[in-house]
């Protein structure tokens, strides 16, 4: 990859209209954590854990599209559309990640231990998480938040080689199919018994996908024969 052919920027991760979304998401996510401890308003925190999944599918949007402005790069090989990618993706996520856990370690070992994180640094650092609370069967410490980390690191994994080499009807349909799997997915865990199949990535992958079907539909106009411009009146 040249220097004349590359891009001033790729793709962009902050979309301006969407600011009032986040800042509901984590209103809620904040609610969900601060009335845990309340009996009287523990029913309305519940709702609140839901801002979670909106955080998943503005993850979806947003790196869906910085993805699918990478396909039409056309001059530029795989191997460098995938390093433009990560390297912009661990320069925003590693360094802070890491420097907090390394600070939570510090902490503990002065005898400020808040949160636990020596059990678990393995898990958190690894991005597993979310693993470690579906095997464990309970979320727990000051740091069980970071399961929706693990989740944003897999979905950073598996969906870039995808994005790029699928054709958009082809990643139009892998939508629709992880949409079913998330469904059937979660029925088949509730069923079961198992109140933390839902921590795990592939069933999260589907709030991902309704991301990526937005982004598919702002960027070519129709997602599946559904079209823009209706969206848009309606």
């Amino acid at each position: 990859m040249s220097a004349d052919t590359a891009p001033q920027k790729v793709g962009t991760t902050h979309v301006a209209s969407l600011d009032g979304l986040r800042f509901f998401a984590f209103l809620v996510v904040f609610l969900f954590h601060a009335l845990q401890s309340n009996a009287r308003l523990s029913r309305f925190s519940a709702y609140g854990a839901l801002g979670v999944q909106v955080f998943f599918v503005l993850s979806g949007f947003l790196i869906g599209g910085i993805l699918l402005d990478l396909r039409r790069r056309s001059t530029w090989a795989l191997g460098g559309r995938l390093r433009v990618f990560y390297a912009r993706r661990s320069l925003r996520i590693f360094p802070l990640y890491y420097m907090t856990l390394i600070a939570l370690l510090l902490l503990e070992l002065v005898g400020l231990d808040a949160v636990g994180g020596s059990d678990v640094f393995f898990w958190n650092a690894s991005y597993l998480t979310n693993v470690k609370f579906f095997l464990d069967g309970e979320m727990n410490g000051g740091l069980s938040h970071l399961w929706s980390l693990a989740v944003e690191e897999h979905f950073y994994l598996t969906v870039p080689v995808l994005v790029l080499l699928l054709s958009i009807r082809q990643l139009s349909w892998l939508c629709v199919a992880t949409w079913i799997f998330g469904g059937v997915g979660r029925a088949a865990f509730f069923l079961a018994g198992n109140d933390l199949g839902w921590v795990l990535s592939p069933l999260q992958f589907d709030c991902m996908a309704v991301g990526i079907a937005a982004a598919i539909l702002l960027a070519e106009g129709q997602f599946l024969g559904l079209d823009l411009h209706r969206v848009l009146q309606i």
